[in-house]
């Protein structure tokens, strides 16, 4: 399992479509469920010497569609909390979406929603994704691994 490169970041930023599949990727990596990813923030990712170690994963956003409308409620479960070891790829990515939220609140200041502050799937206005966009980039992602293996 391999780093991004500098390359790989730039383009991420440049593209929301691949800013999305980072965020898949990511799930995929730590074996999160949608409710899990969409539940992650920033600050659960414990560092030590700067360098992540562990990630904790104690909250779930729950979406509810009411009339074409979604609404959430952030569930936090201490309880039922599990700490994860980080990938070196899922500590890039993290790091990456950190430094590219703080680069969107700045660009898009008057538009920036802080009501999801801190949490990792936001898109470049500050909304928490809707579970419909990262499972169609999850199908997209899956269907490129598969691709790629059957070349390989």
């Amino acid at each position: 399992m391999g780093t991004l490169t500098e390359l790989e970041c730039k383009v991420i930023g440049k593209l929301t479509r691949l800013r999305h599949l980072a965020i898949v990727k990511l799930a995929i990596l730590l074996r999160l469920d949608i409710d899990e990813l969409l539940g992650l923030k920033h600050e659960d990712i414990s560092w030590v010497n700067g360098k992540s170690k562990t990630l904790l994963i104690c909250r779930r956003v729950q979406y509810l569609g009411i009339d074409n409308k979604f609404n959430f409620h952030v569930v936090e479960d201490m309880e039922s909390s599990r700490s994860i070891t980080l990938p070196k790829k899922a500590t890039d990515i993290l790091k990456w979406l950190e430094s590219n939220d703080k680069s969107n609140r700045a660009k898009y200041l008057r538009t920036y929603s802080c009501d999801f502050d801190g949490f990792v799937c936001v898109n470049k206005l500050g909304r928490l994704y809707q579970p419909s966009v990262l499972k169609r980039y999850f199908k997209t992602l899956f269907l490129r691994t598969i691709k790629s293996q059957a070349k390989g």
